[in-house]
């Protein structure tokens, strides 16, 4: 049996990678939500990042959060105040509960609806149950493609 000592995460939807210091959301950028990083998309399709269980859809379908079966949480957040929306241009295809596997299909959104919506439509990836101690690696900055490894996080030993 293999002793992993890591999990990996690769990127729910297909875009530009950023560092979470440039959000315009002054508390993510600051890091108060957790860890993480912005993906601004190219695509509409967002799959999930990990194989866990859904802990939480929005009622506003914009933000899904997964517990892994590793334990950590990602908080899978598309666009910045697109709750404002109130779930118009987005379709959830999973449910509270779900156990989900990575590359799963997650939510589909307009990606034209949301652009004319004028709301920044830079994403959110955050990993919020993350302590000081435990190390994230972001494996790239710049294109990624949906499914492909992108996060590597290890957990100090509790």
């Amino acid at each position: 049996m293999e002793d992993k000592n890591y999990s990996m995460f690769s990127a729910p939807v297909s875009g530009k990678i950023y560092p979470l210091r440039d959000s315009l959301d002054e508390a993510v950028a600051q890091g108060f939500l957790g860890r993480g990083i912005l993906i601004l998309p190219e695509d509409n399709i967002v799959y999930s990042p990990c194989h866990g269980q859904v802990v939480l859809v929005y009622p506003t379908k914009h933000a899904i959060i997964i517990k892994s079966d590793d334990g950590i949480a990602v908080l899978v957040h598309l666009g910045m105040n697109t709750a404002e929306l109130n779930g118009e241009g987005f379709t959830v295809h999973v449910k509270d509960g779900d156990y989900i596997e990575q590359g799963q299909k997650l939510l589909e959104f307009d990606l034209a609806f949301l652009k004319d919506s004028k709301l920044s439509l830079l994403s959110p990836i955050v990993f919020p149950n993350l302590n000081d101690l435990d190390f994230m690696s972001v494996l790239h900055l710049g294109e990624a493609a949906a499914n492909e490894p992108l996060v590597m996080i290890c957990k100090k030993d509790d």
